[in-house]
């Protein structure tokens, strides 16, 4: 799933995000930020 976001969307973008929750279908709506530099990379 990351690769097809970092593929095709932008930071910023809204997207609809289905997820089970208990047992239920549930769609939110989400926005997209840029991913958090790692440990690694921010040394």
């Amino acid at each position: 799933m990351v690769t097809y976001l970092a593929r095709n969307t932008q930071v910023g973008q809204t997207v609809n995000l289905t997820v089970l929750r208990q047992g239920t279908q549930v769609t939110v709506k989400v926005t997209l930020a840029a991913r958090p530099a790692s440990a690694t990379q921010a040394g």
